[in-house]
């Protein structure tokens, strides 16, 4: 997957936790963490919910909802992904998310 690090993809969240959500491909399951860049908010996790509500602009995300994300960093040591969630960034905002 490092070959399409800044690609976007459709995705479901796969794990909602205080820190961030995990995210898992559509395209071939692939999986990984998008707790690195969320809209700018104060995030509650609902725990009972399986959620991640923003006060301020009423955003949420919850379990097994569809999303589109892009690929941020892929590891080919570990395995690892990470993702930004692109579902809350203004149109303009959505071109300049990149890895870092």
């Amino acid at each position: 997957m490092a070959d399409k690090v800044g690609a976007n993809f459709a995705a479901r969240i796969s794990g909602v936790t205080r820190f961030g959500l995990f995210v898992t491909l559509a395209e071939n399951a692939r999986a990984g963490s998008a707790g690195v860049l969320l809209p700018d908010d104060y995030w509650q996790h609902d725990e009972g919910e399986q959620s991640l509500n923003g006060r301020r602009t009423r955003i949420s995300f919850r379990l097994a909802q569809a999303v589109e994300v892009r690929l941020a960093e892929a590891s080919p040591v570990t395995g690892g992904l990470v993702f930004h969630i692109l579902q809350g960034l203004r149109p303009a905002n959505r071109g300049n998310v990149r890895g870092r």
